[in-house]
């Protein structure tokens, strides 16, 4: 039996949504939508909050899980 094999509490999305800050979040796994959805959100005045998931991305020279 595997129990919580990925973190399923998320502290960051739990403390903005106490304080009641409103959030827009967009996800995709496309460069070039990534940076589109970034330069909109900086255009319409927004201060945005980016993550990166630094493991998938392709000059990651950490090693990486196969299928992650």
């Amino acid at each position: 039996m595997v129990i919580l094999t990925r973190n399923t509490f998320d502290p960051l999305d739990r403390v903005l949504t106490s304080l009641g800050v409103v959030q827009d979040v967009r996800k995709t796994t496309s460069p070039t939508k990534a940076v589109s959805n970034l330069v909109q959100a900086l255009e319409q005045g927004a201060a945005p909050l980016v993550w990166a998931d630094v493991c998938s991305m392709p000059y990651n020279t950490n090693h990486q899980v196969e299928g992650y």
